[in-house]
């Protein structure tokens, strides 16, 4: 997962809450669609990166996912680095700077390479 939108609450991004849930959602709707409260003991095993600069989806996003995952036990890597625009994609523009968000690929490739995938 890439700068995921995950939660509806406090971090929510408003824009996607508003075209996806509409702008009267419920708040069982609002719960039952946060993912950090849908993961469960068959949750695959996830790879997430964020940026804390990411101006766009606020970093909490990727934290309450990882949390979750925690407490089920699921497989996970959380990389949070501290630099990045919202939207840097493979990060191709960044892999000649000091920017560490460049590494994402590489990191997600030993992931899954380790999961068996």
């Amino acid at each position: 997962m890439c700068y995921p939108v995950i939660s509806w609450g406090e971090f929510a991004h408003l824009g996607s809450k508003e075209n996806l849930l509409g702008q009267q959602a419920s708040e069982a709707l609002v719960a039952k669609t946060s993912m950090e409260n849908a993961v469960h003991a068959k949750t695959p095993p996830s790879f997430i990166w964020h940026t804390v600069e990411d101006g766009t989806v606020p970093v909490e996003n990727a934290y309450l996912y990882a949390m979750a995952l925690q407490k089920h036990k699921i497989r996970h890597e959380l990389h949070v680095y501290p630099d990045g625009r919202h939207g840097l994609g493979l990060a191709k523009d960044l892999a000649r700077s000091s920017n560490q968000a460049s590494q994402w690929c590489q990191a997600c490739e030993n992931f899954l390479y380790k999961e068996g995938f």
